[in-house]
């Protein structure tokens, strides 16, 4: 049981860290770096799910989590800890920036960055928990995929990371370390298969990594016009002196 979660919490914290220097400081991109990384833990959630290859896998680790749970020192109680670890990752976001932290973007851009990532993330996890419809490893619905949780403390902890990585890099491995935390402690409340928790990683840091790029465009959208035609004379006499 241990490898198991260990190779669990590998997996939720160096896949994406072993990308955390890629596109920090350039706003616009995605990184195909990032879009690989995030689309392989999407794949090998959704492996778990549909491919037969792993159909062991969700049952072998629930298994063996709560064994774990019920036998361990917990004596099978549930940690509701889950329920606000989520929102962690961006609640520091917020307070380190409100504290004066050194951080990449002013509170205009955080905060167009941090709204247009849970609109990602509400708008992807919501319909696909609706189009898969597949029950929840404690068999209360049929909502179990990707785990929402998750997603939402991914998706805060890349725009931790991207906020404050110039600044302290372990500033970045403690908000994916409070991500993992809640993807874990949702495989032990058995309110998730594995999968689910892999998938919903996906998901959160490819968010992040989705409103990063589309910040700039959505903030060319208010740019006041006059600070665009302040700069047509400088380029119409430029684009004289070429032509002649």
């Amino acid at each position: 049981m241990n490898r198991i979660i260990a190779t669990i919490i590998a997996v939720l914290l160096l896949a994406p860290l072993s990308r955390a220097q890629d596109s920090v400081s350039c706003r616009g991109t995605i990184g195909w770096g990032w879009a690989g990384t995030t689309v392989a833990l999407m794949a090998a959630g959704t492996s778990t799910h549909y491919v037969g290859a792993w159909e062991d896998f969700n049952p072998n680790v629930r298994e063996g989590m709560q064994t774990w749970r019920n036998e361990g020192p917990m004596n099978g109680m549930r940690i509701h800890v889950d329920d606000y670890l989520q929102y962690g990752p961006i609640a520091a976001t917020l307070a380190l920036k409100a504290c004066g932290v050194e951080s990449r973007d002013n509170w205009k851009d955080l905060c167009l960055v941090s709204v247009e990532t849970y609109a990602a993330v509400a708008a992807v996890v919501l319909t696909t928990k609706e189009l898969t419809h597949i029950q929840r490893p404690d068999g209360t619905s049929y909502n179990t995929f990707p785990s929402g949780h998750t997603a939402t403390a991914f998706a805060g902890a890349e725009v931790l990371r991207m906020e404050f990585w110039d600044a302290s890099p372990a500033i970045g491995i403690l908000g994916y370390c409070a991500a993992a935390s809640t993807g874990l402690m949702r495989i032990y409340n058995n309110r998730h298969w594995a999968g689910d928790v892999l998938a919903g990683a996906g998901v959160g840091i490819l968010s992040a990594r989705f409103a990063n790029w589309l910040n700039p465009k959505v903030d060319a959208l208010f740019q006041p016009q006059g600070r665009q035609q302040a700069s047509l004379p400088e380029t119409s006499f430029l684009l004289t002196q070429y032509q002649e």
